[in-house]
């Protein structure tokens, strides 16, 4: 009638509750406590850009260049000949250029 209830049998490196251990996620004792703090702030790469969209940047970009490209070429021939007046061809060489410097600055090295 005196018999005190029987601590449960613990083998040396539980992780039970009951055995004075935290839980099923307590790692401490397997080198992890010495890891984990080192580990614990890295950072994602910062300026990092995944291909798929790089390259559909730069698809966007050759395409919207071209298009500048031929409104430039065709507006200089009617401005030339006196249709349409002179600022439409300044703008789409602006644009023309503007997505030269971008796609081969996304294109570029590393």
């Amino acid at each position: 009638m005196g018999a005190a209830a029987a601590a449960p049998r613990c083998p040396l490196d539980t992780r039970r509750r009951e055995c004075g251990g935290v839980g099923p996620f307590d790692l401490t004792g397997y080198g992890f406590d010495l890891y984990a703090p080192r580990v614990a702030d890295i950072e994602k790469r910062g300026n990092y850009t995944p291909r798929r969209v790089r390259e559909q940047r730069a698809y966007r970009l050759v395409v919207t260049g071209g298009v500048a490209g031929a409104v430039f070429v065709v507006s200089l021939v009617l401005s030339i000949i006196g249709a349409i007046s002179g600022t439409i061809p300044v703008i789409a060489l602006i644009v023309a250029v503007v997505c030269l410097v971008l796609f081969r600055r996304t294109v570029g090295g590393r």
